[in-house]
């Protein structure tokens, strides 16, 4: 029997801000984040997508993240995206999830 349903929650994910990426991979502006988390399990479907959202984290209400570039994040089970627009000098929380064919799973809890 093959189950199908959303794909659960993701992990909290995990930001790297500018002078950690820049170490690991090439330089990023100072108005943007790469987001990482590993991939849910995808419950019998192929997961197609992913959407991500970030807030202000002193109180800033949640907004869908449009300026976003997804990649694999060279591990097997993690994905990243680069998030851009954010106003430097801010905080902000994360959180993302996947979509399949049955839906959009929930979404992850905020990054810390």
């Amino acid at each position: 029997v093959t189950k199908t349903a959303p794909p659960e929650e993701p992990l909290a994910p995990i930001v790297l801000d500018k002078d950690v990426y820049e170490e690991v991979r090439c330089s990023i502006s100072h108005d943007a984040v790469r987001v990482t988390w590993r991939v849910p399990r995808d419950n019998g479907n192929v997961i197609d997508a992913f959407a991500v959202r970030f807030a202000e984290a002193c109180a800033g209400a949640w907004q869908v993240a449009t300026q976003v570039e997804f990649s694999e994040a060279g591990e097997p089970d993690y994905h990243s995206c680069r998030v851009g627009g954010l106003r430097p000098g801010c905080a902000y929380k994360f959180a993302v999830r996947a979509h399949n064919a049955v839906g959009w799973g929930p979404f992850s809890s905020p990054s810390a």
